[in-house]
């Protein structure tokens, strides 16, 4: 059964979640493990079939005896199941599955409790994510962030363009050979319809030629912005439109040759605007930071100690 967890929707680092997993498992293990001896295979692997989801929840199939709930099939849904038919089919094969594989001698209890301890504290986790929502993210922190991204949202018109630069220098071109291939690139890429053609102009000579040619796609920037030299913004500025090519002209870094792309109209979105916009943009982080929190109180809480004699026995 797979699990659409929100760490790895959220945030995009699984080792993240596998780090919490680990940990939780560990602390869940420890509280319960002492639990588990002197049960048989089938007890163990029963009850963590039985006992893994909430039992008040309407029971939509039953296999040998061991019922299969809606809220089963809404995981299952959630993982990946298109229709709710087909979740209970696939909950059915797997329960018959582990049965037969209990009844082969396949399913030790310790691998079938340590799987059960996994979904739990992926499950914990999940919920954790679920139950905070933007409206936990801190009010200061949101400030700082428009704070710190001010020009998103407040700024004058802008405008984006590609460029591609024969670089110079001491893993460059010599500035006489760069000059005539900047200059043929300008040539070459009059006409072209998007960024996309622009590049694959670019790319084509580079690789006929064997020039140094780096080519960029930038943020929109403003006429007055400091954070590109002021030849570049000039010659961007002085393109006529959308499509038109820069003369090819020269820098600290190399020649360069700019496509205009588009003009985009001036903004000016308040800290109320933004802020939920900011707010959905920090949630993944406050989720992970309340995960962890959670993990530490209970490894404060627990009676936890690592075997580290053992450990280094057991590695390789």
């Amino acid at each position: 059964m797979m699990y659409n967890m929100w760490m790895l929707e959220k945030s995009g680092d699984p080792g993240q979640l596998h780090f919490f997993t680990a940990v939780f498992s560990a602390i869940l293990l420890c509280l319960h493990g002492c639990t588990t001896g002197g049960t048989t295979q089938e007890e163990s692997s029963a009850a963590g079939r039985t006992g893994s989801m909430n039992s008040k929840s309407e029971m939509v199939a039953l296999v040998d005896g061991v019922p299969i709930t809606m809220e089963e099939a809404r995981f299952m849904i959630d993982g990946g199941e298109p229709t709710a038919g087909e979740a209970v089919d696939a909950l059915v094969d797997n329960e018959l599955l582990a049965a037969e594989a209990i009844r082969r001698g396949w399913g030790k209890a310790d691998e079938v409790e340590f799987e059960r301890t996994k979904a739990l504290a992926a499950r914990l986790l999940r919920r954790v994510g679920e139950e905070t929502t933007a409206k936990d993210v801190d009010l200061d922190e949101i400030k700082k962030r428009y704070s710190e991204q001010k020009k998103r949202f407040v700024h004058g018109p802008l405008r984006k363009v590609i460029h591609a630069v024969v670089l110079t220098g001491k893993k460059g071109m010599a500035s006489d050979e760069a000059r005539s291939a900047a200059r043929e690139i300008a040539v070459a890429t009059a006409g072209v319809m998007d960024g996309a053609g622009f590049e694959a102009e670019v790319k084509a000579l580079e690789k006929k030629y064997g020039w140094k040619v780096k080519v960029e796609s930038l943020p929109p920037f403003e006429r007055n912005d400091d954070r590109f030299v002021a030849a570049f913004v000039d010659a961007a500025y002085d393109i006529g439109g959308p499509g038109g090519i820069s003369p090819a002209f020269e820098t600290k870094f190399g020649w360069h040759v700019i496509m205009m792309l588009e003009d985009l109209p001036p903004s000016d979105i308040s800290f109320e605007e933004a802020r939920g916009i900011l707010a959905e943009e920090i949630l993944p982080g406050v989720r992970q930071r309340r995960a962890a929190e959670l993990i530490d109180k209970l490894v404060k809480e627990a009676s936890v100690f690592i075997h580290d004699k053992n450990l280094g026995a057991g590695t390789p």
